[in-house]
Formats: C-alpha cells, structure tokens, sequence
C-alpha cells in the first residue's frame, strides 16, 4: 500500500480510519502529524503495522479500493518516528482516544479443538473493547446492494456464529485444501466484517472485501447490480461451510431403502451419512433435514430420503382484493321504459382473498350482504364479448386472473318477497298459510 523512500526515517507506517471528523480537529490532526506530537484520535486501524516482517510485506501488497471503508470517511496516514538516543521508544503520531494501546490489540486464546458447549457458555464481553459498537453498524451500499447488507446482517445476529469467528475457533478449522471452497479465504473475509461490525468504534463499515472476494467464486456477487437476498445467504453460508469443513477427505457412501424401518432410524442413518462429507459450524448451527416422500405412478412403490437443508423458502401470505360486480334478479328501474331492459348501477364491491378461498365462499359472503339465498347466485368470467366461464364452488379465488376478466356474481331467481300472516286467515294448502304480500 505505501512504501517509504527514506526507510531510516519512516520504518513502518499504520493507516487508521475516522469518520466524525471535524474541521477544527483536522487542524489539529495535520499539525501534530507534522510535528510528530502524539495526539488521540476516534479512529480505528485499518492495517497495523507492528514491526513483523510478514505483516508489512502482505500489507504493502493491499490496495486501497479493498479496504473496509466506506464514502465520507477519512483515511489518516501515519508513519513513526526514530528515536535518536536508545533509552526513548519509537514514537507513533496517533493514539485511539481514551486508550493505552495504540492500536488496540486484543489477544484471544483459539481453543486446541472446537466444542460447542463451550462455545455457547462464552460471552462475547470476553473480546469485545469498551467503545466496541457489538453489532450495531450499518452497512453502506457499494452500488445496489441493499440485498447483501440484509443478509448480512442476519448472519451477524447468529450470535453463536459470530463468536465462533470473534473467538477465533475458524482458525484451527479452515480446510484450505477443499476444492468445494476458497481455501479459507471467504471464511477469513467474513470474519474480518464480523470483527468490524461487533469490535469497530464506528457505526458504519462496508463489506467491501467479502464482496471482492465472494465474487471470485460467484460472478452474479461480482457486480453491483441488485440480486436476490436469500440466494447470497445461501452461497455465503454454503462456502462458509466449505472453508470450515473439519473433513479433509471426503468418502461417498450408500444408503439402504427405508424397508419398513422407521423415520427416526432412517434419518439418522442419512444425517451419518452426512457427516461424513460436511461437518462444519454451519452444520452445528443451521442444518436439519427434510423428509421427502416420492410415489411411482406406475408400480406404486414409495421413496422417502432426508435430504439435508440449511434453508426453507416460506411463502409468506398477502392479502389481495378482488373486484366483484354483483348482478341483481331486477335489473330494470325506470318504469316508463316500456318494457326496454334499462341497466342500473350494480354494486362493485371489493373482497379480500384469504389463503385458500373459494367461489362458495364468495357466494356465502354475497348472500349474506345481498339478503338472498346462496343456492341463487351463480359466479362467471367476463371479458369483452360476452360471459366465457361459469365457476363452480370448489374454484379458488386466487386463480382468477382479474387483470383479462370481470368477475360476475347475478342472481337467478327473484328475491324471496316477505310475507306477513294475518291472524285467523285461512291457508291455501295444509302446510303453507294464506298470506297478504307486504309489498303488492
């Protein structure tokens, strides 16, 4: 990234970032950075140099576009200074604020062999600094991608994920020699974002390097053009899993027919038969098994496998309305028409469609408010031309393409006419009294 011309003078340089910078304490920044005075600074390092060879050697290698920052951020340069006598230490410019250690370097001993109930017993105060914003961060877009950030983030509120990168127990688990993978290189880059969004000072970061690298493996990631959500956490999740596999050799086995046996003993067999190939945090976490069962058409033979999963696509319900035009028996209201159909303004009404609601449904609901007889109504398709369907009581509203037809719901017979009994009257027939219409 820098190199110095006068490596007597300027051994080392560290690159910090900032982002509540005002312009008085950019003054001030500027003339103690001249001056080599040390000054406290609200920013993080973005590559610390500490006199190892290796570390400096690999940083002069980044470039600036791969860092973790994002726009209106400030990069602050830094470089130290020689003392001239031996009894003074070096001296480095800037100094996070309110703190000993510039940088901050927090030390987490990685256990030997990975353990999740001690993983779960673990707090994460155990590594994260006093200003640490724990999660809160936003993420910036680096283009569309809204739809990374959100999948992001839920991965980061996985707490128990997040403490298996914060701890370090990944170290001792990348299988750099999985070809399903990236030799460790996206689980290192995921980390490198969880330790920004859950140990950073700052309340913004951008995952600017797990982006760059996730689309070296995955070319739809590469760009900056909008994608689906749920398809990234499922690559990030499955690579992941890869560069974490604690199985170094993977071996292929069959599985025996379910013959009678129960799920239970089936689906362990398969989950075994599992382990064997993919056997990493993400396993530990969010992996589980769907029972699929397959039917022959032909020879009635039944198929049931546990297939592994660490997603399920749920549908999630919408209400939607469907416009409903309701045709009265009587459809004539002008009395001097001579006998000529005049037509009259027919209620339109609009009808929220639940899951699985069908025409008798609607025919309930219409008979109800209409104050006529379910078995009068009729339902059909009309477009242009005249009526095309007549829909039965089984059909299901959410079919009706409402955007190429008109749904009709008409009467077949006039509504019943309210009679009222005189007392002491005679009836017509043994069971049905004589009546005087209340409306002759």
């Amino acid at each position: 990234m820098f190199k110095s011309k006068t490596k007597e003078t300027i051994p080392a340089l560290r690159l910090w970032r900032s982002c509540t910078i005002e312009p008085e304490t950019l003054e001030k920044y500027d003339y103690n950075w001249r001056n080599f005075d040390t000054t406290d600074v609200n920013a993080i390092p973005l590559i610390p140099l500490v006199g190892e060879e290796s570390i400096k050697a690999e940083a002069e290698k980044e470039r600036i576009e791969y860092l973790e920052y994002t726009e209106g951020d400030l990069l602050l340069a830094e470089c130290i200074k020689k003392a001239k006598t031996k009894d003074k230490s070096d001296i480095w410019v800037f100094n996070p604020a309110n703190q000993e250690l510039a940088p901050e370097v927090i030390k987490v001993e990685i256990a030997a062999s990975f353990d999740m109930i001690e993983l779960e017993a673990r707090d994460l105060s155990e590594v994260l600094p006093k200003n640490a914003r724990k999660g809160i961060v936003g993420l910036q877009n680096l283009g569309n991608t809204c739809f990374m950030n959100s999948g992001l983030q839920c991965l980061s509120n996985t707490v128990d994920l997040t403490k298996y990168f914060l701890f370090g127990y990944y170290k001792n688990e990348l299988n750099e020699t999985n070809r399903l993978g990236m030799g460790g290189k996206l689980a290192s880059s995921f980390a490198g974002l969880i330790q920004d969004l859950w140990c950073g000072s700052s309340n913004k970061t951008a995952p600017t390097n797990l982006k760059k690298t996730l689309g070296t493996k995955v070319q739809r990631f590469s760009g900056y053009g909008q994608q689906d959500s749920g398809e990234l956490v499922n690559y990030l999740v499955d690579l992941i899993s890869e560069d974490c596999n604690r199985v170094t050799e993977k071996i292929y086995s069959e599985r025996s027919e379910e013959a009678g046996r129960s799920d239970a003993v089936v689906a362990k067999e398969y989950w075994d038969a599992h382990l064997e190939r993919n056997n990493s945090i993400i396993t530990d976490l969010m992996t589980g098994q769907l029972k699929s069962t397959v039917t022959c058409l032909t020879c009635g033979y039944i198929s049931i496998t546990f297939d592994p999963m660490s997603s399920i696509q749920a549908p999630i319900p919408r209400q939607t309305t469907l416009d409903v035009i309701y045709v009265p028996y009587k459809v004539t209201s002008d009395p001097d028409s001579n006998g000529d159909i005049v037509m009259v303004d027919m209620p339109k009404l609009d009808l929220v469609i639940q899951k699985g609601t069908n025409i008798r449904d609607l025919k309930q609901k219409y008979a109800k408010r209409m104050e006529v007889h379910e078995k009068d109504l009729r339902v059909c398709l009309r477009r242009t031309g005249g009526i095309t369907d007549h829909l039965e009581d089984g059909f299901k509203l959410s079919e009706i393409d409402s955007d190429r037809f008109f749904t009709l719901i008409y009467e077949t017979k006039p509504p019943k006419v309210k009679m009222e009994i005189k007392e002491g009257s005679e009836t017509d027939s043994d069971d049905e009294p004589a009546a005087d219409c209340k409306n002759p």
